[in-house]
């Protein structure tokens, strides 16, 4: 048990190193973010997130919680990257120098491609120090170990991945994050625990590696001294929440003019010019060009996407594993007992894709009234939920079905709420409208932010009011991220600065 105490002490070291670094990663973010948010909310600007959101954004636990986003991610992604590699390169390839200079070769590109990141000092750090940290633990563990003893274990757990990969793999698309959601979190109190940390906290790591385009609002300042032609550019700048302040802060583009051009900086530095004239006709893309050029976060956007689908699984098998290891003490031999653990595991992750599978295939249930109405009215939640994503994904006029439907808006069940709220988008009666507004007071956040969603859709525009009474009243971010979406879908725009 000694050496898988090790182990787990290594893993922790990594991923400590990582929470420290990456919590200064965000919270330097969102200091960025509230000088940015400062300027556009004096300019008289409606500012997202609102004052609720912005009084905390220089406080520890934000930053903190944002960093666990990256440490469980990108953090894992080194942390076990390292430990997994070191472990190969040790039982597999007998410490082959030519093998570790292609490691090393593949890390030097790592720290290469963090150096040029819009953060690059807290980064490059990161992608240095957490490898090296659990390179020197490892390399001392790994010296305790014969190679015979080593390359048994990692057969082992690479066949038990391969097989729950293979029962996962199938079934996966963009709905089984949604599905895991409804059916595993949302369906008791812990997960409901984990939903709200989830949604209450990932704005703040999302917003310190997003690109311009991504980012809901930017501040900018315009050089021109044309009226007219200020005034135009000034407009279409707006249009795409490119917000002109007037406080002494850095933004995120200025606008400069000379004769017929227009000149495009970014932070001080320039990045392209381009005619008048083609801005005004198409500022949408011009403006694209502009992100795709200042874009410095693209490595870390993928390498932390490609730690959530591989690195993060396989902390959570290790986490599973061991704790069935520690559960089998009972079984005194050790192989038997490893072994015996990797199997349980095996059942354990087929079991969970099997229980998730039956809400894959959803869609394929008849897409007739009297299949709808049948699952409507049936007293189970599940069955009526699965209406309702039949309805949403295969847009079906709801006008049938309004009756059911609207009563399913007051059901206990969160889940069914939720989607109540994203099928009531594909109506555009009076009573849906109003019932839609009656479920901005709901009291969770996930159907809120479905309900706005929904008015978007809708197209009313008297729906404005109500949504950007939510956005100024709500002191959840994603309620009001979801709310400033809808008034754009609606054509709203921000008024011009006073």
């Amino acid at each position: 048990m000694k050496r898988y105490f090790t182990q787990s002490c290594i893993i922790a070291a990594g991923l400590l190193a990582s929470q420290i670094l990456f919590t200064i990663f965000v919270y330097e973010s969102n200091i960025s973010l509230l000088k940015s948010l400062e300027a556009i909310s004096d300019a008289g600007y409606i500012a997202v997130p609102n004052a609720y959101v912005m009084s905390g954004l220089d406080a520890f636990l934000p930053a903190f919680c944002g960093g666990l986003f990256f440490t469980l991610t990108a953090g894992v992604g080194l942390t076990l990257g390292t430990f997994v590699i070191i472990h190969v390169w040790h039982s597999i390839f007998a410490r082959r120098p030519v093998i570790l200079f292609i490691f090393l070769t593949l890390w030097g590109f790592g720290i290469y491609k963090t150096s040029q990141t819009a953060t690059p000092l807290i980064l490059t750090t990161a992608f240095i120090l957490v490898p090296a940290i659990v390179f020197i633990l490892t390399i001392k563990w790994t010296s305790l170990q014969t190679k015979d003893q080593g390359w048994k274990s990692v057969v082992i757990h690479l066949a038990v991945i391969l097989i729950v990969a293979g029962t996962w793999l199938p079934n996966m698309n963009a709905d089984v994050f949604v599905n895991i959601r409804d059916q595993l979190l949302l369906s008791n109190p812990m997960g409901k625990m984990i939903n709200s940390f989830y949604y209450h906290y990932t704005l703040y790591p999302a917003e310190a590696f997003k690109s311009l385009e991504q980012k809901q609002l930017k501040a900018s300042r315009i050089w021109i001294d044309d009226p007219q032609l200020l005034n135009r550019v000034e407009k279409k700048l707006r249009q795409s929440d490119y917000l002109p302040v007037d406080k002494n802060i850095q933004v995120d583009l200025t606008v400069k003019s000379d004769e017929d051009q227009l000149w495009f900086d970014h932070r001080n530095r320039h990045i392209f010019r381009v005619k008048s004239s083609r801005f005004l006709e198409s500022p949408e893309s011009t403006l694209k060009k502009f992100s795709n050029k200042t874009d410095k976060m693209q490595f870390l956007r993928r390498f932390t996407f490609f730690s959530l689908l591989t690195a993060s699984p396989l902390l959570l098998y290790l986490l599973i594993y061991k704790g069935l290891l520690t559960g089998l003490i009972i079984i005194r031999e050790p192989k038997k007992r490893e072994l015996a653990a990797a199997v349980l595991c095996v059942i354990t992750g087929m079991a969970f894709a099997m229980a998730l599978y039956q809400f894959q295939c959803e869609n394929n249930l008849l897409k007739n009234k009297q299949a709808i109405d049948s699952l409507l009215q049936s007293k189970d939640w599940r069955a009526r939920v699965k209406a309702l994503k039949m309805i949403d994904a295969n847009d079906l006029e709801i006008t049938a079905h309004e009756a059911d439907i609207a009563k399913l808006g007051k059901s206990p069940h969160v889940v069914e709420r939720y989607w109540t709220a994203k099928a009531l988008g594909n109506s555009d009666s009076e009573k849906i409208y109003e019932l839609l507004i009656q479920m901005l007071n709901d009291p969770h956040p996930n159907v809120v932010c479905m309900a706005l969603y929904s008015l978007g859709n809708l197209n009313v525009q008297s729906a404005t009011e109500d949504i950007k009474r939510v956005l100024i009243s709500s002191a959840h971010w994603y309620i009001q991220w979801y709310a400033y979406n809808a008034l754009k879908e609606l054509g709203w725009i921000q008024p011009q600065s006073a």
